[in-house]
């Protein structure tokens, strides 16, 4: 032994200073321990405000056997250093130790990683693979959870409360509060736009005829997508129109989709020149419907009505006013009533914008002298000819009329008094 108790005493001081400037820090301070973390790397671990341990880091301390006083019973000075069961096992000095059966199996991180320990019941990793991604491992399983991952979940009956339920069961205490909130957000986001084939739609004529079929459509899996409307899922539609008829209801049944030609003899709507929209029928289907939702609004009485502002709306989203009025016309039977198509015209800011000035009108004897004089670069650059007249025409700014007047004269053109 050196006997260098100076060194000693320095080396102890730093890091028992260390620690506690890690412990009692005016700031955060956050570790990332990898692999082996053991000792002092351990002890600095627990004294951080965040510890962001990378996967498959084995942390703890090890442990220590003293001799110990003959007389007190106590402790003298380490003997040896004794690292436990589970640490030869990890240090691949010994077989695996007996677990409990109970908790720990699995290690949700921070960083939407899951670490399965060994030994695990190949039911949890069935489970586990549903909603997460293995990325591999030896005694320690990496599982990644992605939003693809949990979607793949939801489509099997996972939704994010259960895998959370499962998570935290497998796991011994919650899943960190980020890991939480990001799976709540993804399943927000899940299914917000679906396309769902051959589902069989269920339309009322109000609010009190659904109430009143509720009890007949009890066994069916029904979603309610508003007060008119609602969705049967995975049901032949025989069975749905059977179920109402021995409730004692007769539903008219729609077999295809409505064309336009069969739309326009059904005259579903009529429109006044005011705007204002009359239903032809108690309610309208669901095809029929989008289309008048597309240029008209409905009042807070269930009344429909052609304004400025649907029509604006319409533009907004891309339809023309060559669009717009075939459309009403299908929707009806019959063209538009000429106001209501004037006032369609300028609501949709069909005219546009024009500009109204003075000119002079040049009419000469034929087009051969207006070629030539166009031709003429003293004259032609205030020359604006009439493309497509059947008379050679050309306008003159009316502050060039006198310039253009002198140039006229000065070429021999006779200029007719009164038809200047």
């Amino acid at each position: 032994i050196e006997q260098e108790y100076d060194e000693l005493d320095m080396a102890i001081r730093l890091f028992q200073n260390t620690m506690m400037r890690a412990r009692y820090s005016a700031v955060p301070v956050v570790t990332a321990p990898h692999a082996l973390t053991l000792g002092g790397a351990c002890e600095l671990s627990l004294h951080s405000d965040k510890v962001c341990a990378a996967a498959e880091t084995y942390i703890g301390l090890v442990e220590l056997g003293y001799n110990k006083d003959v007389q007190t019973g106590e402790n003298i000075a380490p003997l040896a250093f004794r690292l436990t069961d589970v640490g030869q096992w990890l240090l691949g000095l010994a077989e695996a130790p007996q677990f409990a059966e109970t908790g720990g199996r699995l290690v949700v991180q921070p960083n939407f990683v899951v670490l399965a320990m060994e030994p695990i019941d190949d039911r949890v990793l069935i489970d586990l693979d549903r909603f997460a991604d293995s990325t591999g491992g030896e005694r320690v399983i990496n599982y990644e959870l992605t939003r693809a991952s949990v979607y793949r979940g939801q489509r099997q009956g996972w939704h994010v409360e259960r895998i959370l339920q499962f998570l935290e069961q497998h796991q011994g205490i919650p899943v960190a509060a980020n890991v939480r909130r990001s799976l709540e957000e993804w399943e927000s986001q899940h299914q917000r736009i679906t396309f769902r084939r051959n589902q069989l739609v269920v339309q009322f004529a109000d609010t009190d005829t659904q109430a009143e079929t509720r009890d007949a459509l009890y066994s069916f899996q029904v979603r309610s997508l508003n007060a008119q409307f609602e969705v049967i899922e995975g049901q032949p539609a025989a069975q749905v129109i059977k179920a109402l008829h021995d409730a004692g209801w007769i539903p008219l049944v729609e077999r295809e989709s409505p064309s336009a030609s069969a739309t326009a003899l059904n005259k579903v709507i009529v429109c006044a020149e005011d705007g204002r929209v009359t239903l032809t029928q108690p309610s309208l289907n669901v095809t029929e419907l989008g289309q008048l939702s597309q240029f008209a609004q409905q009042s807070d009485n269930d009344e429909w009505r052609i304004t400025p502002e649907s029509i604006r709306r319409a533009v907004a989203k891309g339809l023309t006013v060559d669009q717009i009025l075939p459309l009403i016309s299908e929707l009806q039977g019959r063209e538009v009533p000429l106001v209501l198509e004037k006032n369609i015209r300028k609501w949709s800011g069909f005219y546009g914008q024009a500009s109204l000035q003075s000119a002079v009108l040049l009419e000469l004897g034929t087009v051969d002298v207006l070629t030539t004089l166009m031709a003429d670069a003293d004259i032609g650059l205030y020359l604006a000819p009439i493309e497509g007249s059947s008379k050679p025409l050309a306008i003159v700014a009316p502050e060039h009329a006198n310039t253009v007047r002198t140039l006229l004269i000065e070429r021999g053109v006779q200029i007719v008094k009164g038809n200047e």
